[in-house]
């Protein structure tokens, strides 16, 4: 089920694996990463978009609520029990 912070690709562009930020029928609002400073929004179909799970070894960025920098590390695993990355 695609809801808020879910990753999707979409069928009508090429743009890869991006994050849902906001959710009005019958469109959604995808942010998609090209660099820290950089970030796309695009406006998309729902019904055009699938929901997807990183692989392991994917490179991610996460920004640092406490510090003004972006954190780089890899997907390990994702943990059905408790619906997250490791």
């Amino acid at each position: 089920m695609i809801e808020l912070g879910s990753l999707v690709q979409s069928q009508k562009n090429y743009l890869g694996i991006g994050k849902v930020t906001e959710i009005s029928q019958p469109d959604v609002i995808v942010e998609y990463f090209c660099s820290g400073g950089q970030r796309l929004h695009k406006t998309l179909p729902f019904d055009s978009l699938s929901q997807v799970k990183l692989q392991p070894q994917t490179r991610c960025y996460i920004s640092s609520p406490t510090q003004d920098t972006w954190l780089i590390g890899r997907i390990c695993t994702w943990d059905e029990d408790a619906e997250m990355y490791q």
